[in-house]
């Protein structure tokens, strides 16, 4: 008879003991938070953008690109703006209740309420082409070709994690504060204000398809 292999387990510190396959469940689950509005494409200097509404809540920040200036607006709070480099463009926008991140052609940013201050991590040239962000209401993910970053919102800053030469992240989700992104070797997992990542590498054989 053939042997099932065992399903490998993780257990993060700082994180829930969550075996692998229920972080697969979770990074393919439906109804996962979704981000109150968002906007992709690229607005360059000069430009201002529109940015398309989606289930807007009277807690939301507002994000928007005037001229050379990304804005953050918080309710009840003044506007909060970081300027655009010279030739820089942004890629997206994606923003929900108390936080929200922009990629643009050089850069990762993220404002959160309890701060509203823009924190900003610069991206190498072979970064920009891939660089994607996920919000949820305690967290921030953006990955790219060569790590995953998160924006911890309770730190008020990045924290990053590089994915070895050879790896792919394969898949991502947010869920509250918890971030977690898979590679085919290995599961990262950050909670917000554990201000650090913990990883499980898989077994000899096992890999994530």
């Amino acid at each position: 008879m053939k042997k099932s292999r065992p399903v490998a387990k993780a257990t993060f510190p700082h994180l829930p003991a969550w075996p692998v396959m229920a972080m697969m469940v979770m990074i393919g689950m439906a109804g996962m938070p979704e981000p109150a509005f968002s906007l992709d494409g690229y607005v360059g200097n000069g430009f201002q953008s529109q940015v398309r509404q989606e289930r807007l809540s009277p807690d939301a920040v507002e994000i928007t690109v005037t001229g050379d200036q990304i804005v953050a607006l918080f309710p009840g709070a003044a506007p909060q703006e970081t300027p655009l480099s010279l030739g820089e463009t942004v890629k997206s926008i994606r923003a929900g209740e108390r936080i929200g991140a922009v990629v643009t052609s050089g850069r990762l940013l993220a404002i959160s309420e309890e701060t509203a201050q823009w924190q900003i991590e610069s991206l190498s040239m072979g970064e920009t082409a891939a660089a994607e962000s996920l919000v949820s209401p305690g967290i921030v993910l953006f990955v790219t070709d060569d790590r995953g970053v998160v924006f911890d919102p309770a730190l008020n800053r990045f924290e990053s994690f590089g994915v070895p030469p050879g790896e792919e992240i394969v898949d991502r989700a947010v869920l509250s504060d918890i971030a977690v992104f898979v590679t085919a070797n290995r599961t990262v997992g950050y909670r917000s204000a554990g201000g650090r990542f913990e990883e499980f590498s898989f077994a000899g054989g096992e890999r994530f398809q």
